[in-house]
């Protein structure tokens, strides 16, 4: 009889061979048992596949995919198809978890009748894995499909990352991630969430993720990386047609999405140029609703002020917004 398992634990893996080891340990020091881990190798061209191989040979509940490259979103669909848990979690092959992340949520997702459960995501610059510096006391929270979407949006507990959250199967089977695009998370996140009837979520801070300067979000920014605005107009939409009430949270996902984007521009090219004034005209007519919104964060509201000021405006307050940032994460957080 085929073993079943409560929990699997998908993993695409991709060019990853100095970072995968220590994203494979957090896994083996899981609380949880009735777990299944299953790694896709997407072709990568370095020794991951190995890496991957010889980690199963030593865990039972391991079972490995090996496809040419497909892209993340394919060996997500992929990972998530082969899977036998009742529950899914994602993880990115370069972030660790915290030892008891899958028990985490999946306490949560029973005690509480949920669809998803969601952890905190915490950024590291660290080059293995990360402790975080923390000895608060934690909460959780329930939210029905509106306000699960609106906390989404907004970004502030959780966001629209396909991993930190562990779902029923059948929502991630039903709702696959769109194959060949960048920004993934951006076009299936909120048709997930929007099948919901709850969500409970917590500010522990479980999922860890890496920070370095060859992941998508620290790219060149080209055309490619446009879908993701496609799917944010396509976001705006869906939430303006299904919960015109939370249509402001809608429009500052469009302020958070542009201003990623903003220091991938940073060569000060023509093209760069053109691609900048093309992003601050699709902000600008939800620039009054943003600034006047008393949910945004006072480092949002500049850098959208930045991006109506100009592109040198922005690259400077953008560069030190991020550094602040990044100071503040590393005093959390001990690699």
């Amino acid at each position: 009889m085929e073993q079943k398992y409560l929990v699997s634990v998908v993993i695409p893996v991709y060019k990853v061979a100095e970072y995968l080891p220590f994203c494979l340990d957090s896994i083996s020091r899981q609380t949880f048992d009735e777990l299944e881990v299953i790694l896709v190798d997407d072709g990568s061209p370095d020794e991951c596949g190995k890496i991957c191989d010889e980690y199963a040979l030593n865990h039972k509940n391991t079972h490995v995919i090996h496809q040419p490259n497909q892209g993340l979103s394919a060996a997500r669909n992929n990972g998530a198809r082969a899977s036998r848990g009742v529950y899914i979690t994602f993880l990115d092959s370069d972030d660790v978890v915290s030892d008891d992340y899958v028990e985490t949520l999946y306490t949560l997702i029973i005690e509480n009748h949920a669809d998803i459960s969601v952890g905190l995501l915490v950024p590291f610059w660290g080059k293995k894995g990360a402790v975080v510096r923390s000895s608060a006391v934690y909460t959780t929270e329930i939210y029905d499909t509106e306000h699960a979407l609106e906390e989404m949006l907004y970004g502030q507990k959780y966001g629209v990352q396909g991993p930190d959250k562990l779902y029923k199967r059948k929502l991630v089977i039903d709702n696959p991630f769109p194959i060949g695009k960048l920004h993934e998370d951006q076009a299936a996140m909120y048709k997930i969430v929007g099948k919901c009837s709850k969500i409970v979520y917590t500010n522990k801070p479980i999922y860890f993720y890496r920070q370095r300067e060859t992941s998508i979000v620290h790219m060149h920014v080209t055309k490619e990386h446009l879908y993701g605005l496609e799917a944010v107009k396509e976001q705006l939409e869906y939430i303006k047609y299904n919960y015109p009430n939370i249509i402001n949270a809608a429009k500052v996902r469009m302020a958070i999405v542009v201003c990623k984007w903003i220091p991938g521009l940073s060569n000060g090219s023509k093209e760069d140029m053109e691609m900048f004034r093309y992003l601050r005209s699709e902000l600008m007519p939800y620039y009054n609703s943003i600034m006047k919104n008393s949910r945004v964060t006072k480092a949002l509201k500049l850098r959208v002020f930045a991006i109506k000021l100009g592109f040198y405006p922005a690259k400077i307050i953008f560069g030190i917004i991020e550094f602040l940032r990044i100071k503040r994460s590393q005093n959390r957080i001990v690699s």
